[in-house]
């Protein structure tokens, strides 16, 4: 304002919260890890899809294949901590995993029942246990 028109003060109130931090101005700022593990749904058919320990090929009863993807920015086979089949409850169901030449080296699931599933992974991120599901699927 200008003073010469207006000589009075004027007071002024702001809504505010103030928090006291110990960061200081140049310190540098810590962006903590997102989570960024996730089980995709590639497709389905008569061919196993992918190659590698990172991939399930799910059996369908009528034969062919349900393909999934587990993405994680370094795949470390010893950081698999369990590989499961949950109902849409969260309980697990019987499935057998096996991996060979067979396979490509993906993992070959077997689920022992009909319904709608998910995988389940537990793995360890920087030591850490995270479990993933994934996007659901019936058989």
């Amino acid at each position: 304002m200008d003073k010469t028109i207006n000589p009075q003060d004027v007071s002024l109130s702001y809504n505010f919260n103030a928090f006291q931090t110990t960061k200081k101005v140049g310190d540098p700022v810590i962006v903590s890890e997102t989570k960024v593990e996730s089980i995709t749904f590639l497709g389905e058919g008569v061919n196993l899809q992918g190659t590698g320990p990172q991939y399930y090929n799910v059996v369908k009863s009528g034969g062919g294949w349900k393909s999934f993807q587990f993405n994680v920015p370094t795949y470390n086979p010893q950081d698999l901590v369990s590989q499961s089949v949950v109902d849409m409850n969260n309980t697990t169901v019987s499935a057998t995993f096996t991996e060979g030449s067979d396979t490509k080296y993906t993992y070959k699931c077997t689920v022992n029942s009909i319904g709608t599933f998910r995988l389940k992974l537990k793995y360890k991120v920087n030591g850490v246990e995270t479990t993933v599901l994934g996007p659901s699927f019936t058989l």
